[in-house]
């Protein structure tokens, strides 16, 4: 993330309403030291930007409208299968999320499918759509129907008169968005 990223994500979230102090105070540094970052004077470590990124990706305000979008790629692993499920796929804990009562919520999972046959490689682009109940864990519901998908794919498959055995799933990126119902 730049540091214009940064001026920018940690005005957003004062203008929502959460003070300097406030974020200084989660993020165990003084008032000031926030205000020199909103005002490009320091930047902070990296493991901070991303504090502060998930603090401003989380907002209420901008999670509210409908068709919002919110990378949750980096949660997860980018490979998730290698010969065998890596599991778990959500390596951190994907935060809850809060979204109106008439909210479609869809997780949807973009991946690489690798296939080898006799001939040699096959690769294909695939994608995983689950829809998210209010308090489900995002991690294990895209994780569930990852498995289902896996069992499919390694099912026996002809194609062209060869068998195709699944070889790996790269991750290329997972976002939860929500439509009205």
């Amino acid at each position: 993330m730049s540091n214009r990223t940064l001026q920018t994500r940690l005005k957003d979230l004062r203008a929502e309403g959460l003070s300097y102090a406030e974020l200084g105070r989660q993020l165990g540094v003084d008032r000031s030291t926030v205000s020199r970052w909103a005002s490009g004077k320091r930047t902070p470590p990296a493991n901070v930007r991303e504090r502060v990124y998930s603090r401003w990706r989380r907002r209420d305000k901008r999670l509210r409208n409908e068709g919002a979008v919110v990378d949750l790629s980096g949660y997860f692993r980018r490979i998730w299968f290698d010969g065998t499920p890596n599991l778990p796929l959500a390596y951190r804990r994907v935060p809850p999320y809060n979204f109106p009562v008439s909210a479609a919520v869809v997780v949807t999972s973009r991946f690489t499918i690798e296939f080898i046959d006799d001939g040699g490689f096959e690769s294909n682009e695939g994608a995983l759509n689950v829809t998210i109940e209010p308090n489900q864990d995002i991690g294990a519901a895209v994780e569930e129907r990852f498995l289902e998908f896996v069992l499919k794919a390694q099912s026996p498959t002809t194609a062209g008169g060869s068998d195709l055995r699944l070889l790996k799933v790269q991750m290329e990126a997972v976002v939860l968005r929500w439509l009205k119902s």
